[in-house]
């Protein structure tokens, strides 16, 4: 008999889920699709979002989460309507588009109880017990006759989804929706037989178990999804959950174990892992659960990407099944490499988070509804990208600049059968993304970077590394298309010279220089402590007067240069610029020992980055030590240190800690003065980036088509540089 080898043979083994056999230990987890219609049924571009996944190779694809009752709660409307049997049609739809790849399909039933949204739902907000609404509404404490309605109508819900075709039903108990709040000690107070022990805080999720198999039947699987632990005291613990895994132990035909609840904020970094967390951060919890377990398989989620990794987990007994999400939409053909042996084709998930937190109500206040992915520029365009057709004509397309844009167009271009020359003139691919791989948290950069040049060596494009073009080249190539994708510089500041040697800035007004503030929240000193130790400051000036700053490349730098050089950054340093590229540089170096402080211009650090990415990175700032100075204006460095001044007089040099705890009052002389001087070894420059948009114009009218793509046209993300870069890819 013959077996076909794999070189990841448990990861591609088949599994028994109730009466279905799995092909493989892949699941798609349950992202939810969040454009869909008002009306909650799947459109055709839903569909297309679940078919890939199919088509990529998961052995079960999740739709997503689903109402059961909007009657009695929403959280957010725009998810699949399994309280409105006229539903049913479009689950059949999205059903078959699943099925059709040899994959089964799945939906998540949810009440939110207490995360009911009072802006789209003006019914009371049920919840176990009584207390103050988390947006303002207060909690009342469900009755017994409205948690018998509700109870219902998961049952109905299934049934619902039974008959659109659905496959699995999964029962979200888990991160603090309606029936993870009766479990958790943080939400239930009841005395009744829904509160008090474990046993009856479990009670109306079995309740629910038993209204499914009743109108689902004996053989409909069920996957119930908890949180392992609250990671907060008081809530639950892993302990807590093994007992109730207990209870559902042959109950249920799954028990899918993440981590954390909406209700305590900061563990949504461990609910969807950022990027400061090691891969694989949650299976501990899996593990623990799955020693307990006699009958019911035990999947585990959260920052699963690496394929050995994987393998490992199912090998070695940890969990029988793994969930990817994010990976998923970073590359939905991720099984379908890794059981053909072309992982290193996989294109990584950067856990940059912008595909969750371009979602994440209500903490977002304007959602885009859409998850766009630095990894797949063709995320959420599955329909548009299925119209990508051969060139009908080949041209002769040069592109200039080798970073995520050009490399994303060349690619393409080349793919469709243009002749393709890209010309990049540094020795190495990969523009920006070279610089943000020098930090160790942004590893995965690294890995995309290498998955596109891959990608775009075999696609047939003549890659020319050193070559600068010029006017002369353009003639010589004579292209029938120019495509401009030449990134951007550092944005030069005033005080920065870009000769780097030295520079003359004018400043009327008192100055005091002060120590370094304390890098370390709870190490601040008193007003008493200052003065004890006022020999340690320099009085620049009591009086008005212009100062001559001057510097040296050694102690004055823009944020690209000590990332090239890190050698040259002294012990203290001050980054002059408090947007991602400030912040993601501060931690690196505090990381590496240096103290470090952010001056920003801006009320707050970093408010144009992805929610959750942000909330993760400003922790670790904290724990890092890092001191952030909003609202500041820095003027350049001189003997006595960096000086900063308040853009206004009652923020003058308020400094603050990553959560803006500081007192203000701290460390600020009395008479507020307008410019201090912070002692510090380096200046950093982090002030943005500015479009090489005159050196792109320059070649518009030198071919017959030309496309200005990337940060050249605008400055912004990588996910935006490839997008931009697919478009030219193709339609040029």
């Amino acid at each position: 008999m013959r077996i076909v080898e794999r070189k990841y043979p448990w990861l591609f083994s088949p599994l028994k889920v109730g009466k279905l056999t799995l092909k493989n230990r892949i699941e798609a987890a349950p992202v939810n699709i969040s454009n869909l219609p008002l009306s909650g049924y799947p459109t055709a571009d839903n569909i297309a979002i679940f078919e890939e996944k199919a088509k990529g190779g998961a052995a079960v694809v999740h739709m997503g989460e689903c109402r059961i009752d909007k009657k009695t709660g929403i959280s957010h409307l725009l998810c699949i309507a399994l309280d409105d049997p006229e539903v049913i049609p479009y689950l059949h739809a999205a059903t078959d588009a699943i099925k059709r790849h040899n994959a089964f399909s799945a939906v998540e039933l949810i009440h939110p109880g207490t995360r009911s949204d009072p802006a789209i739902y003006d019914g009371p907000i049920w919840g176990p017990s009584t207390g103050p609404g988390h947006l303002g509404k207060d909690y009342q404490e469900l009755d017994k006759e409205t948690i018998k309605y509700i109870v219902g109508r998961f049952g109905d819900a299934a049934e619902v989804a039974k008959l659109g075709g659905v496959d699995i039903v999964m029962i979200h108990a888990g991160h603090g929706w309606l029936l993870h709040q009766f479990l958790s000690p943080l939400n239930n107070r009841r005395t009744d037989e829904y509160g008090g022990s474990l046993e009856n805080r479990a009670r109306i999720t079995m309740e629910v178990i038993e209204d499914i198999r009743r109108k689902c039947g004996p053989d409909m699987p069920i996957e119930v999804r908890i949180s392992g632990t609250e990671l907060t005291e008081g809530g639950l613990t892993l302990d807590d959950q093994i007992e109730f895994a207990r209870l559902l132990d042959g109950k249920v035909d799954l028990l899918h174990v993440t981590c954390g609840t909406f209700h305590v904020p900061e563990t949504n970094q461990h609910m969807i892992p950022n990027g400061f967390l090691p891969d694989g951060c949650n299976v501990y919890l899996a593990e623990a659960i799955k020693k307990q377990m006699r009958y019911t398989p035990v999947v585990t989620v959260g920052a699963l990407s690496d394929p050995q990794m994987m393998e490992d987990i199912i090998a070695e007994g940890k969990a029988d099944m793994v969930a990817l999400g994010r990976a998923l939409i970073a590359d939905p053909q991720l099984p379908n490499k890794l059981k053909e042996g072309r992982e290193d084709e996989v294109f990584p998930c950067l856990r940059c988070m912008a595909c969750i937190s371009e979602n994440f109500v209500p903490y977002v206040r304007h959602c885009s509804r859409i998850r766009r992915c630095p990894a797949n520029p063709a995320a959420y365009k599955e329909l548009a990208a299925r119209d990508i057709r051969p060139a009908e004509k080949p041209k002769k397309v040069l592109v200039i600049g080798g970073g995520p844009a050009g490399m994303e167009a060349a690619a393409g271009l080349a793919e469709r059968g243009h002749r393709v020359i890209l010309c990049e003139k540094d020795a190495k691919l990969g523009g920006a993304m070279l610089l943000a791989t020098r930090m160790p948290f942004k590893f995965r950069v690294e890995e995309l970077r290498k998955v596109m040049i891959r990608r775009l060596e075999t696609s047939g494009a003549e890659i020319r590394l050193n070559c600068e073009v010029t006017d002369e080249v353009v003639e010589l190539l004579s292209p029938d298309v120019i495509v401009a994708a030449m990134g951007a510089r550092p944005h030069i500041p005033e005080w920065l010279d870009p000769s780097g040697y030295w520079v003359n800035a004018s400043v009327s007004a008192p100055v005091q220089a002060e120590t370094q503030p304390e890098a370390k929240k709870g190490n601040r000193k008193s007003k008493k402590a200052q003065a004890e130790e006022a020999d340690n400051s320099i009085i620049l000036n009591k009086e008005p007067a212009d100062l001559k700053i001057q510097f040296n490349h050694g102690n004055v730098m823009s944020y690209e240069h000590a990332l090239r050089y890190p050698e040259s950054i002294g012990r203290s340093v001050v980054i002059a610029g408090s947007g991602l590229t400030g912040l993601e540089l501060a931690l690196w170096l505090a990381k590496e020992g240096r103290q470090v402080v952010v001056a920003g211009r801006a009320p707050a650090p970093c408010l144009g980055a992805a929610y959750l990415y942000r909330e993760g990175l400003l922790m670790e700032l904290q724990a890092a030590g890092v001191n952030i100075l909003n609202s500041v204006e820095c003027l350049g460095m001189n003997e006595a240190g960096v000086l900063l001044k308040p853009l206004q007089a009652q923020d003058a040099a308020k400094a603050c800690s990553a959560e803006q705890t500081q007192d203000p009052s701290e460390g600020c002389p009395p008479e507020q003065p307008q410019v201090i001087a912070f002692p510090a070894d380096s200046l950093i420059a982090a002030c943005g980036m500015d479009e090489a948009e005159i050196e792109a114009e320059r070649f518009r009218f030198q071919a017959d088509d030309f496309w200005k793509i990337g940060d050249c046209a605008e400055v912004r993300k990588i996910f935006d540089a490839r997008r931009e870069g697919c478009n030219a890819g193709a339609y040029i």
